[in-house]
């Protein structure tokens, strides 16, 4: 039967291409046109302002959405990569594509994520013969984005510089509003980061950021509602350290999506600007950031756009212009892993005022969820809803960047390396459930883990 229908396809095969063709160029025209509407009056809190400014182009048609997107291998390829399980040191389960693995491991996360997919595939393939050069597209349309050479603001004379980015200047300061997430004890980080907003020129208001290792910081943060009274701090670290998802501690990472949540809050109650930074304190703005945040937004962003990440490690998804890729859920990875190790990063979120009420809302859902503790990586779970949420990023290693970090190393992962929240509320041990199997005791998770085991710096 198999064979009939497939004959039967390919005696159709021309017109149905004709057909397919047709009804895509048809929806994408669609989508861009509703997506571009034009003037937009914006309700945000108890404020209403009025956005005639596009803030995308509407001539890049938004990508058709994909749910969960797996990379396809050919029977072969399938085989090489099944050779690998004896030599893996990663949680593994049924169907797990281990060629994927070890190049996200081994060409990204170990290279921090400063590379082309084609050159972590070739970097990973000098450790393992079994991943052919090529035979990985983690970026569709790589053409476009999965390059080095792109983002550069071309020279011109000095006065025609001088007026765009006077011009930028001025775009950013009428469009977006910039907030910096800051704990209080940071204030090295502060320093560093503010004298750098202030030096472009940059107005700015600071958030803080969550200590959960502080006494009582936890109860307090609950109530005031930066964390559900729901949410079972006990239950998520019990499920973070099964070998299954392969965490250590996780108060950093509570903390971080806390302050994220504080800041989303925060630049919902305050919108007067049809747009919102947040930036972390370890980033450094580019000095020209301005003009490359305008040309991006006017020049690059499709119309249907909520969330930009400026930084984005590892990206996987699709090019649509060359600085810009659509994010997409990673379907080789499970979901009750949230489906990570890939678009990584938080450093720089844009966001629309007029949709970050429904990102919110969607994000708190997923992230909130002890039973999927990988989730509570706000870059992780954000990316996990990307096929409901239209989220875009600029992929870290394209040249030109958007911003650099700091040297100070990641706060979340100081965080999870001291003591466990404050959890008094939650004393009770968790509920009995049935966990997933573990893997032999060789094997072990790596979230910004080495393939040995190894802490990686970043992130």
């Amino acid at each position: 039967p198999r064979r009939a229908a497939c004959a039967a396809a390919l005696a159709a095969g021309s017109l149905l291409l004709l057909a397919s063709g047709v009804a895509l160029h048809a929806e994408r025209a669609r989508r861009t046109r509703a997506a571009a509407g034009g003037s937009v009056l914006l309700a945000v809190g108890a404020d209403r302002f009025e956005s005639s400014a596009l803030l995308c182009n509407a001539s890049v048609a938004p990508p058709l959405v994909q749910t969960a997107p797996r990379l396809n291998l050919t029977w072969s390829q399938q085989q090489s990569c099944e050779a690998i399980a004896g030599r893996s040191d990663f949680p593994q389960w049924r169907g797990q594509n281990l060629c994927w693995e070890w190049t996200k491991c081994v060409g990204c996360h170990m290279a921090f994520g400063s590379l082309a997919w084609r050159d972590a595939q070739n970097l990973a393939q000098g450790r393992l013969p079994e991943i052919a050069r090529g035979m990985l597209h983690p970026l569709q349309r790589p053409e476009l984005c999965d390059r080095y050479d792109v983002g550069s603001v071309a020279p011109g004379p000095d006065r025609q510089q001088s007026a765009e980015e006077k011009a930028a200047k001025q775009w950013l300061h009428e469009h977006v509003s910039v907030y910096v997430v800051n704990m209080p004890r940071d204030t090295e980080r502060w320093r560093a980061a503010t004298s750098r907003l202030e030096l472009l020129g940059i107005r700015y208001s600071r958030i803080d950021g969550v200590d959960l290792s502080m006494a009582g910081a936890y109860a307090d943060a609950k109530r005031r509602g930066l964390i559900p009274l729901s949410f079972n701090f006990t239950r998520a670290q019990h499920n973070a350290k099964l070998p299954y998802q392969g965490m250590s501690g996780i108060a950093g990472t509570v903390g971080c999506a806390a302050a994220h949540f504080l800041a989303m809050g925060t630049a919902l109650k305050r919108a007067t600007r049809p747009l919102a930074l947040v930036l972390e304190d370890d980033t450094s703005l580019a000095t020209d950031f301005a003009v490359r945040l305008r040309r991006l937004v006017e020049g690059e962003a499709p119309c249907d756009w909520t969330a930009i990440s400026l930084k984005s490690k590892c990206p996987y998804g699709e090019c649509v212009t060359p600085r810009l890729a659509r994010v997409w859920p990673d379907g080789n990875e499970p979901a009750d892993r949230c489906r990570h190790g890939v678009n990584w990063g938080f450093y720089a979120m844009l966001y629309r005022a007029d949709g970050l009420g429904h990102l919110r809302d969607s994000l708190s859902k997923v992230v909130w969820d002890e039973e999927r503790p990988h989730c509570l990586d706000v870059d992780v779970a954000l990316a996990s809803i990307s096929d409901r949420i239209p989220y875009y990023a600029v992929p870290n290693f394209q040249h030109h960047p958007f911003l650099s970090e700091g040297a100070h190393g990641s706060s979340r992962m100081a965080g999870n390396s001291r003591a466990n929240a404050d959890a008094d509320d939650e004393q009770a041990r968790p509920k009995a459930r049935a966990d997933p199997p573990e893997p032999p005791p060789r094997e072990r998770g790596h979230r910004r883990f080495s393939a040995t085991g190894a802490p990686s710096a970043a992130v």
